[in-house]
């Protein structure tokens, strides 16, 4: 729950103060899973348009990389709408924390 409500006041400041996102350079919300395995971001609609429309090529220059040279970009688990009755749907994208 606590998670929930933070990704609907993105541009609040959490009382612990931990996962919202003020003065980010996209202005996205982001917190990491427990584990600290996964980063889930927001996305605005136009940019989950854009990487819709570019999956084929994220896709083949990932397979393109060989294991001496990996690729620099995030491993992308997914890309979701959520939406709850009575909220605007926000966009989330799930990727790999790499750091």
């Amino acid at each position: 729950m606590k998670n929930r409500d933070q990704i609907f006041k993105t541009k609040e400041r959490s009382r612990e103060g931990e996962s919202s996102n003020i003065g980010g350079s996209s202005g996205s919300f982001f917190f990491f899973t427990q584990d600290n395995k996964c980063i889930v971001k927001t996305i605005t609609v136009s940019e989950r348009k854009l990487f819709l429309r570019l999956i084929g090529d994220f896709i083949s220059n990932y397979k393109s990389r060989s294991a001496s040279a990996p690729p620099i970009m995030a491993q992308i688990y997914g890309i979701y709408e959520f939406k709850m009755s009575l909220m605007t749907p926000v966009n989330l994208m799930v990727m790999r924390n790499s750091i």
